[in-house]
């Protein structure tokens, strides 16, 4: 597989996490990011994969990451992973995230 070719390197992560295997698929979107190419699809994936796995706060790094190159639906992660901690009860963790969201940082 071509390093920067970062549709198949989703497609192969997106197959890992079907088969169960989500320390794979994270290990092959990392790899990816080591290159220029793709970083907002790249973290945008990684993002979903640890939010479903309930680990939010590499989550959010990701969806921001992922907005600030350019991916809207980056944002959208973000502020769930803000609604997450809200609906918890933890709305000073919340508010944290929201305020990160609303600097763009």
């Amino acid at each position: 597989m071509d390093p920067e070719n970062v549709s198949a390197r989703r497609y192969l992560a997106q197959m890992y996490v079907q088969n169960n295997s989500p320390w794979m698929a994270i290990f092959t979107l990392e790899e990816g990011l080591r290159h220029k190419k793709g970083k907002g699809d790249l973290n945008l994936d990684l993002g979903q994969i640890y939010f479903n796995q309930k680990r939010y706060d590499e989550a959010f790094e990701c969806y921001m990451k992922a907005w600030l190159a350019g991916s809207s639906q980056g944002r959208i992660g973000a502020e769930n992973v803000g609604h997450v901690y809200s609906n918890a009860g933890d709305t000073e963790k919340a508010e944290s995230l929201y305020k990160r969201i609303r600097e763009r940082k």
